[in-house]
């Protein structure tokens, strides 16, 4: 998401500054899911940060568990975007970043599917994720001392096989909403009879 509008944040800096009877306030700003820097500007523009008496904490909930096999992102306004807008790239990274964070938890996901442009947007930024974490790994190690083991000479496969095999998910199925308008109007006894 691109973070709250920069005119609510005006009118929370300005009602905020100061609690009942003048009063200095303490402030916990939290974004959700992330913030950005031009949230903070505003907040620094209008003199709420940066202040002892503020924090600013982001809540990351990338993924809804819908069933015990069904996660959702829950971003109504991509569709929106995507055919408005064509491919935004924030979010296909927000969505990639999201599929890292599932991966590094639950274990590399050993089959992957992409349906729809966009999802296979999403696949390939996700894989780029991996290799560049996987190369900064690979730096620290070396830059540890810790030399060249098994897993760095094998390269990024020898990496994917061995996590894929303790993965807790076997597969995992990104579906574009531009080709799939009619779930969300789905019961979900139809909607899993359809995958």
């Amino acid at each position: 998401r691109r973070g709250p509008p920069p005119r609510r944040l005006k009118r929370y800096a300005q009602q905020s500054s100061r609690g009942p009877g003048g009063d200095a306030v303490r402030h916990r700003i939290v974004y959700f899911p992330r913030g950005n820097a031009l949230c903070d500007r505003v907040l620094l523009d209008e003199g709420v940060l940066p202040l002892e008496s503020c924090t600013v904490h982001s809540l990351p909930i990338d993924i809804v568990p819908l069933d015990s096999d069904v996660l959702s992102m829950e971003r109504p306004e991509v569709l929106r975007r995507v055919t408005v807008d064509g491919l935004p790239s924030d979010s296909i990274t927000a969505v990639a970043r999201s599929l890292v964070t599932l991966q590094d938890c639950a274990g590399t996901v050993g089959r992957v599917t992409a349906l729809g442009p966009m999802a296979e947007a999403v696949l390939a930024r996700t894989m780029a994720m991996r290799v560049e974490d996987y190369a900064a790994e690979q730096d620290h190690h070396q830059d540890q001392g810790f030399g060249d083991g098994d897993a760095a000479a094998g390269g990024v496969g020898s990496l994917m096989t061995t996590s894929s095999s303790s993965s807790q998910i076997d597969a995992m199925m990104i579906f574009d909403r531009k080709i799939d308008m009619v779930t969300p109007m789905l019961t979900p006894l139809t909607y899993e009879g359809l995958l």
